[in-house]
This record gives C-alpha cells, sequence and structure tokens, in this order.
C-alpha cells in the first residue's frame, strides 16, 4: 500500500471532514506500516494492527492509535499492542508423539515376540495378525525417523525423502493388511 492507495481508499470521509471541519483536520497519512483515515482536530484514531511486517506475523485482533493534534498533525503511532504472534517450538508435543510411538513399538514388540515364541499360536489367522503387526513396526520406526530427521535439522534431504516414502508406503500397507484380516475366510 502507498499513500496514493491511502487516499483513494478515504476520498469520500476526506471531502466530508473538508466541509464538516473548515479548521482543519488530520489528513489522510500512510507510515509505511498502517493507513492511518483523516479525523478531526485533536482526537484519536484506532485502527487493527498489521497482520504481517517484514515476514513476521502479528497479532491483527489488537488496534495501534494514533493522535491528531490540534494543529493538524499526527503525533507518534503507537504500534505497543500489535506484538509479534509467539509459536511455540512444538517441542512437548514432539515428546509426547515419540513417547507414543516408542510405547506402541514396545507393546507391538512384546505381541510379536509372543507369536513367535509359542508354536501353537502359528495359523493363518496370526499370521495375517503379524504382518499387520510388522506393517505398523515398520511405519512407526519411520514415523521416528522422520521426526528426528525434520525436528532435529538433519540435512541429509535424500535419506529424509527416501524415510517419507516408505513412511507412507508402510502406512499404506496397514491399510492392505487390516483389509486381508476383513476378508480372510480362515475365521470360523
Amino acid at each position: 500500500m502507498s499513500l496514493e492507495d491511502c487516499k483513494k481508499l478515504y476520498i469520500n470521509e476526506t471531502l466530508r471532514l473538508m466541509k464538516e471541519q473548515p479548521d482543519g483536520f488530520c489528513r489522510v497519512t500512510f507510515d509505511s506500516v498502517l493507513c492511518w483515515p483523516p479525523v478531526m482536530l485533536d482526537s484519536v484514531v484506532i485502527v487493527p494492527c498489521f497482520s504481517e511486517l517484514n515476514d513476521v506475523f502479528y497479532d491483527d485482533s489488537q488496534n495501534a492509535s494514533r493522535y491528531c493534534l490540534a494543529n493538524g498533525t499526527w503525533s507518534r503511532p503507537n504500534y505497543s499492542l500489535c506484538e509479534p504472534l509467539v509459536y511455540s517450538d512444538g517441542e512437548p508435543e514432539v515428546r509426547i508423539y515419540l513417547i507414543g510411538y516408542f510405547l506402541s513399538l514396545i507393546t507391538l514388540s512384546v505381541a510379536m515376540a509372543i507369536f513367535v515364541y509359542f508354536k501353537e499360536l502359528h495359523c493363518l489367522r496370526n499370521t495375517i495378525h503379524k504382518n499387520l503387526m510388522w506393517s505398523y513396526i515398520l511405519t512407526y520406526c519411520c514415523w521416528i525417523m522422520t521426526l528426528l530427521m525434520l525436528y532435529y535439522g538433519s540435512n541429509m534431504s535424500v535419506i529424509c525423502n527416501f524415510t517419507v516414502i516408505l513412511l507412507h508406503y508402510f502406512h499404506s500397507t496397514t491399510f492392505f493388511w487390516m483389509f486381508v484380516e476383513g476378508r480372510c475366510d480362515c475365521f470360523p
């Protein structure tokens, strides 16, 4: 936006104030951040904060203010309520995800050990269960590897891309094994 854009935006209000305020008023101005509308002398104008400035996002639910002095000039704008949005780095969420996935890996590994150790559990139905569990184990391993590479800033983009491809592949295989479980005629 420019000063010319501001003037066009507030042309009707400027014309109205020219008629109503023969003693003068504060004219439209643009301070390279916000467009300030024309107002009567000795008054405050409040406008919403900008949503972005220099690639930094701000809380636009707050307001900026500026005072129109009695001599028709503007005071300095007050941007104190226009604060940058602070995003969490997500570390607590990442820890919760990792704990959940590691717990799932542990329980799936215990279940796989039980299926492998006890020979009397070997049957077609349990083989399908084992394949489903393997697909979950591999999905979780790829997910953890992808998360660690992305979160801790690894510069191995080829390995990261390959891991994401594997993650999607193993994730889709879990659905295929679920379909096999649902379709299997081995259940009585």
